[in-house]
């Protein structure tokens, strides 16, 4: 992504920081909702421009990071956070209707730089988002930093959110495939959507056409960007908005 030289604050715009592992991207939006600036930085500091920028709201997005799902109104979380993860330090937790998700709440350099931020998570937008399709047999999954998150639905019920390390194609096709077979997906009839770039939508479309229901693209993703961690940050940013 080609850097911004200049941008023009307004009281009315809204900004959108997505902390992927790798990086920290920033979205800036109108109160049309009409990207004004965009940038990226891997110091996770706020970009010069909007040091003095005031924002009618704020939303910080953490993507990628170790997680695990607990249910709601535990007092201690780190028992179901350490079964699945070495010993966590500085958890945090975000309530959904269903579950609290757990996560590893490691400091960001850009937080103590942001006024007022609603600080929510990948997996919960991502819940939500899949809620809201209504599909009652479906997977979403989308791939940032060599890491694969998939959230599963079967016969209309929420089943599943988990990570996977991916170095390749061929290991992608296995965590996927693993999914449909353990949760016992029809895979000819799914829901099957990537919230993706138009290539890796091209390469995936291919990697499974004989083996599941015609791959979907998210509609909200869609940019003119071929940045899987863009796409994902202005998709994430029609969550939040």
């Amino acid at each position: 992504m080609s850097e911004q030289i200049t941008y023009h604050n307004a009281l009315s715009d809204r900004l959108v920081v997505c902390h992927f592992t790798s990086h920290t991207q920033f979205v800036v939006y109108s109160k049309e909702l009409i990207i004004k600036y965009q940038s990226v930085t891997t110091d996770g500091e706020l970009p010069p421009l909007l040091v003095n920028a005031i924002f009618s709201e704020t939303h910080l997005v953490r993507v990628a990071d170790k997680f695990t799902l607990a249910p709601l109104g535990e007092v201690d979380y780190s028992p179901y956070f350490n079964l699945n993860h070495r010993e966590g330090h500085n958890l945090a937790t975000e309530d959904t209707e269903l579950f609290t998700v757990v996560y590893n709440d490691t400091p960001l350099a850009v937080q103590g730089q942001l006024v007022g931020e609603k600080l929510t998570t990948d997996i919960s937008l991502t819940y939500h988002y899949g809620l809201s399709k209504a599909h009652k047999n479906a997977l979403y999954f989308y791939v940032v930093d060599d890491i694969l998150t998939i959230l599963a639905w079967h016969k209309g019920e929420f089943i599943l959110a988990n990570r996977y390390a991916v170095a390749n194609d061929e290991e992608l096709f296995y965590y996927v495939m693993l999914v449909i077979n353990q949760l016992e997906l029809s895979a000819s009839d799914l829901h099957f959507e990537l919230i993706g770039s138009s290539s890796q939508y091209e390469q995936y479309t291919g990697l499974f056409k004989k083996y599941v229901s015609p791959l979907q693209s998210t509609q909200s993703a869609k940019t003119s960007s071929d940045d899987a961690s863009n796409v994902l940050a202005q998709f994430f940013g029609t969550c939040v908005l």
